[in-house]
């Protein structure tokens, strides 16, 4: 897997009940991925 050019927490809007919550947002070549926890292992 490639080294990540930029991680961290951002605020993410959800779809049906519109509130907003943090997330590990973690940006690997042109893919976004973000997990529930910085620890998380398996992107959502």
């Amino acid at each position: 897997m490639e080294r990540p050019l930029k991680l961290g927490w951002l605020k993410k809007q959800r779809s049906i009940v519109k509130n907003w919550q943090q997330r590990y947002f973690v940006l690997r070549g042109q893919q976004l991925y973000y997990y529930k926890d910085e620890d998380d292992t398996k992107p959502q």
